[in-house]
């Protein structure tokens, strides 16, 4: 079970830091070139907040590879954590750009 924690949080953190820092790269990559021409450039911020909350679940499953009830709490805290931070950091830059 180690072993899978470790792998998925690897895979996870990879996945959000594509779509958090190039996200329109990293949904063409995951969904097709034609996903962007649909949704265009207005989807960002929910990509890269997608991006946090994969970055949320990777530090979840990290903490959570050791096993037992205390590990699983501690990766459950700390990765809605880091996912509300994330959250508001991308919608209230996202509010701070679009008003200029």
């Amino acid at each position: 079970m180690k072993a899978f924690f470790i792998t998925t949080a690897i895979l996870e953190v990879g996945a959000g830091l594509a779509l958090v820092c190039v996200p329109q790269q990293a949904v063409s990559l995951l969904l097709g070139p034609a996903v962007i021409s649909v949704v265009g450039a207005g989807a960002v911020p929910i990509e890269q907040i997608a991006g946090c909350a994969l970055i949320a679940l990777a530090l979840a499953n990290w903490q959570a590879r050791d096993g037992g009830l205390p590990a699983a709490g501690r990766g459950a805290v700390s990765g809605r954590t880091v996912y509300n931070l994330g959250a508001v950091l991308v919608l209230g830059a996202f509010g701070l750009y679009s008003q200029a």
